[in-house]
């Protein structure tokens, strides 16, 4: 009886004993945080309500809460851009606690009034918070609302097409509501850049503003002839699509804004006339009224042409790959290698023309560049240092030709018969047509004259030549238009020069046979006439019934 109340008593002890010990055991807590989007949120402070113990949230939101006494106890996280939150977890000696917490963003409201300088209508002015993808629309009295934004410093910004933006400054403080004001000035005369160069139904880039937002009713006119295609329009630049039937030349420019307010700017802009017919003795190729691409004659194996390309202002062809340029200003290439140029990076060309194994795009600024088959220059046909202001080129057999807006002519390339030589008195020229080895010179004044090779009298024209609007050449004998419709032809040629009586009238342009012994004109109604000279085999015409475009003189 003794030895069991013995017993009982120590069993009791050992349940004193070991109640004891589990009071000094800790337990803790181990959590996530994360944004209301279930993103992993660091830098959260999640405290113990009531004590000192503090766990700051890592890169991935993870805490933890080591040496908690058993029992309830509340968790407080709290970040500076998000609303505390508050959450009670239950510790137990020697356990850890999981817990994830949700924080919602902390915002703040802010309103306010925009009003117009000139005492317009307010309603309709769009209002951002600088940074963020905020907006707002203002009413008819000008108020807008923001009702969520974080807290910060910040800047609200006021927009409206023909006025300067507004903005002002301000600290968002969660829980309270700041409001601004904002007035919106108007805007005067837009700043204007025109590039130097554009095309018949190219683009122009027209840089510079602010013209608006979107077009609404402001307009652009080239040569007189309003815009009737824009392919883009923002505030810092307008992409606007000249007309393919305006006159080449010099032609004014003239930006005019949807506000009465705005006065028109005006500039200028060297338009150039599309080259729609390309032939070289035994090939052709030209473009059609819709800016299709058709080709004649033989083309190697690889050189099939991309017929279904679309908005095309000009033609070429080396020895090995052609070349056409799109209204947009880009190349489009085909041939043997062709995905090996260098460069072929070019978005604003506006003229084409090629010799030996290169091609080089005029572009909008008046710079030249080379499309080559290899990153060397070969037969020295890379462009000249300093090259600068061109406004037309042209290609030979292997020599090139540009002329500069002040009527100077460059050449490079290949100087077989002084091809590549100019004159060193040849001043105020407009136009040139190189091929074969010569060069034929259109001047200012419509006379004529030339320069390389006269094996055939093709470097003589008639001194008698006057009021000549087009130029034209083949290997061994030159062309040129008049004012009055009439074509002249001199050098041997093998008989080129025997014009048959459809090729004397109503004739749109003299085109330039590069390496042929045959003549060729473009029509005013878009047909070709050709002929061929004596004991001449391999020539091949274009075929019978093509019409391409007629770019205007």
């Amino acid at each position: 009886m003794m030895m069991k109340r013995r017993g009982a008593l120590c069993a009791l002890l050992l349940a004193v004993l070991s109640a004891c010990g589990s009071e000094d055991e800790m337990g803790q807590v181990r959590g996530h945080v994360t944004t209301e989007a279930g993103d992993a949120l660091a830098g959260v402070q999640v405290r113990v309500d009531g004590t000192n113990t503090v766990a700051t949230s890592n890169s991935l939101g993870e805490f933890t809460l080591p040496d908690l006494k058993p029992g309830g106890h509340t968790l407080v996280a709290a970040h500076p851009d998000y609303v505390d939150s508050s959450q009670p977890v239950q510790v137990q000696a020697g356990a850890t606690a999981e817990v994830s917490l949700k924080l919602v963003l902390a915002l703040g409201k802010v309103t306010g009034t925009v009003q117009m300088e000139d005492s317009s209508a307010p309603a309709g002015v769009v209002v951002s918070i600088a940074g963020t993808d905020l907006t707002a629309v203002t009413d008819a009295r000008g108020a807008f609302t923001f009702p969520s934004v974080l807290p910060g410093a910040r800047t609200v910004v006021a927009r409206m097409d023909h006025y300067q933006k507004a903005s002002r400054n301000l600290v968002v403080v969660r829980d309270e509501n700041p409001s601004v004001d904002l007035v919106l000035v108007r805007d005067g005369a837009p700043e204007v850049t025109v590039p130097l160069l554009s095309v018949q139904g190219g683009v122009l880039t027209i840089t510079g503003g602010p013209f608006g937002r979107a077009r609404g009713e402001s307009t652009v006119t080239v040569g007189g002839v309003p815009v009737v295609e824009y392919v883009s329009w923002t505030d810092d630049k307008v992409v606007a699509r000249v007309a393919a039937s305006l006159a080449s030349g010099n032609q004014p420019v003239v930006v005019t804004m949807g506000a009465s307010w705005r006065p028109a700017v005006r500039d200028s802009v060297r338009v150039l006339r599309a080259r729609t017919v390309f032939v070289e003795h035994f090939r052709g190729m030209g473009i059609r009224p819709d800016g299709t691409l058709v080709t004649w004659g033989r083309w190697g194996s690889g050189s099939e042409a991309p017929t279904q390309e679309g908005g095309l202002v000009d033609v070429a062809s080396s020895a090995y790959f052609s070349v056409a340029v799109k209204g947009d200003g880009s190349p489009v290439v085909w041939g043997n290698g062709a995905s090996n140029l260098q460069p072929h990076d070019v978005h604003d060309g506006v003229a084409v023309a090629c010799a030996g194994y290169s091609c080089f795009v005029l572009r909008a600024d008046g710079t030249v560049i080379r499309l080559s088959l290899s990153k060397e220059a070969e037969l020295g046909d890379a462009v000249p240092q300093g090259l600068a202001d061109v406004v037309a080129i042209d290609g030979g057999l292997t020599h090139m030709v540009a002329v500069t807006m002040d009527g100077r002519v460059v050449a490079w390339g290949g100087n077989e018969y002084t091809a590549a030589t100019v004159p060193a008195n040849l001043t105020d020229v407009a136009e040139v047509a190189a091929t074969g080895n010569h060069t034929v010179v259109l001047k200012r004044d419509g006379t004529v004259t030339g320069f390389g090779s006269n094996l055939s009298g093709e470097g003589s024209p008639p001194s008698d030549l006057s009021e000549v609007v087009s130029v034209g050449g083949g290997t061994l004998h030159g062309y040129a238009l008049t004012k009055a419709g009439q074509v002249r032809c001199w050098g041997n040629g093998y008989g080129t020069c025997d014009l048959p009586a459809e090729a004397q009238s109503q004739v749109a342009r003299v085109v330039s046979v590069k390496d042929g012994v045959w003549g060729l004109v473009l029509k005013q109604d878009g047909t070709l006439v050709s002929w061929k000279g004596d004991n001449v085999h391999d020539d091949i015409p274009p075929p019978q019934g093509l019409v391409l475009a007629v770019p205007p003189l």
